[in-house]
């Protein structure tokens, strides 16, 4: 059973009636759709800012990247999971460190803000903690986010050992000088304040504050750390 693909009338009349600020587009990879540039001013001439999940494959191109810069696109999720072709010839069956930096690259010269997504498996890339970190504090010009997922698979299907965001929290004390208590407390402050604003705001949205763990860091730009 496949799915139809929303057109742009389908995508406009369902965003017609909310009330945040910020709409993301994923689901597949909607770099591939022929409409995306028109489908992103679309949603910027409502007012919303524009979202993009990606594996970043199209985003080698700078020409490509550029018209969605000039179709009005804020910020991109790029799925980035490490630093070792090896990794991730075993995590995503390809060779796709080039891909991950030349989009990397091309979304700085467009002056796109970027999250970096990163998938991590125990006992493949859980070591890339401290390295991501240090990347992305190297371009935080345009990396604005990093965000570590750990892989939690269930039923009889799961090729890799779970793990929960304690081992994350772990690990990420072990590599780095973040430590625990930093973490929880720089959550509790966004979630607090966040939740004002959006009172303030009337706007939607609310996210529980034990649904992600989160710290905001100062980049020394002499040590880039």
């Amino acid at each position: 059973y496949i799915l139809e693909e929303p057109d742009l009338n389908k995508i406009m009349d369902a965003i017609k009636d909310f009330r945040g600020t910020y709409i993301y587009l994923c689901g597949g990879e909607p770099t591939l759709r022929e409409d995306i540039f028109e489908i992103i001013s679309s949603i910027k001439r409502k007012g919303y800012k524009v979202g993009l999940a990606t594996n970043g494959k199209t985003l080698i191109d700078p020409e490509f990247v550029a018209r969605l810069k000039r179709a009005g696109l804020d910020s991109v999720i790029l799925q980035f999971d490490t630093s070792s072709d090896e990794q991730y010839l075993a995590l995503r069956g390809e060779l796709l460190l080039s891909v991950k930096m030349r989009a990397v690259d091309n979304l700085k010269a467009a002056g796109i803000q970027t999250q970096l997504f990163v998938m991590l498996v125990k006992g493949i890339n859980i070591d890339q903690i401290s390295y991501l970190l240090g990347y992305a504090a190297r371009y935080s010009e345009v990396i604005k986010v990093i965000s570590f997922n750990p892989v939690w698979e269930m039923g009889r299907f799961g090729a890799h050992e779970a793990m929960g965001a304690s081992e994350v929290l772990a690990e990420l004390e072990r590599q780095t000088d973040f430590n625990f208590e930093d973490m929880i407390l720089s959550t509790e402050f966004g979630h607090s304040l966040f939740s004002i604003l959006r009172k303030l705001t009337k706007k939607g949205g609310r996210t529980h504050p034990q649904c992600e763990i989160g710290c905001y860091a100062i980049i020394d730009k002499a040590s880039a750390t």
